[in-house]
């Protein structure tokens, strides 16, 4: 059973497209959980209107944050909670699913615990710019290079409920899911990397994630929630884990 994980707040532009691009995916028997932030747009309605019974939708309330995305963190985290699969998805509200996508994903998965594929970077029209990743840059989850530069993206990423048993709960502050199911899940988990792309990767000026984009946070601010990160991986896998895995 796969369970496809998407967190929404206010994404009325582009759910109907993304849902639209998964479920002909999907068997009868998964499922696609919507964990939304409270949207005051049409989202909700618009996901009610595909008349899915595999979409289950639930509400999420939020909890203060201390960093912009901990609010997204959480929203996965209350969708993961509700999910029963096997093998679960993250997909955003805002992207297209390649057709082949969960086909690749689950044969990868039968060697890994953790699969992570590239993807086509799009503007908000779909025209494609680039790849996310071109073959020059070493996807890794070792801990140092992601703190560096974040290299596993949460869209592009499957692992087995095994590994989600390892991750959760998330940490309260300052850490994105998907750097933490890749990084932390990685120091116990195998994780294989998928060099074609397997989804339309879209950027545009709401997006919550700087990934293949500019970031405009300060210095402090990336200084923060990297320490974050490196705070809770030291406090739930130990120093010494950490540290040979850096």
């Amino acid at each position: 059973m796969i369970s496809v994980c998407i967190a929404t707040y206010n994404g009325e532009k582009y759910i109907k497209e993304e849902l639209e691009s998964i479920l002909p995916q999907l068997a009868d028997d998964d499922e696609v959980i919507i964990s939304d932030d409270g949207s005051k747009d049409q989202t909700i309605s618009i996901i009610e209107g595909l008349n899915d019974k595999r979409i289950k939708i639930f509400t999420h309330q939020k909890q203060p944050a201390k960093f912009r995305f901990d609010y997204t963190t959480h929203n996965f985290e209350n969708a993961l909670m509700h999910s029963k699969g096997d093998v679960i998805f993250f997909a955003d509200q805002d992207d297209v699913w390649l057709p082949n996508k969960c086909k690749v994903m689950m044969e990868a998965l039968e060697t890994a615990d953790i699969a992570v594929s590239n993807c086509s970077v799009v503007d908000e029209n779909l025209n494609e710019q680039k790849l996310l990743f071109d073959g020059n840059e070493k996807r890794t989850c070792r801990i140092f290079p992601n703190l560096v530069n974040p290299n596993n993206t949460g869209c592009c990423m499957a692992f087995k409920r095994i590994v989600l048993k390892t991750v959760l709960p998330f940490p309260k502050y300052g850490v994105a899911q998907d750097v933490w199911v890749a990084v932390f899940g990685g120091l116990y988990h195998k994780l294989r990397y998928i060099d074609t792309p397997l989804i339309l990767f879209r950027r545009h000026s709401d997006n919550v994630s700087a990934s293949a984009g500019k970031s405009n946070d300060s210095l402090i601010y990336k200084i923060g929630y990297r320490w974050n990160t490196l705070c809770s991986l030291i406090k739930r896998a130990g120093f010494f884990k950490v540290l040979i895995n850096l």
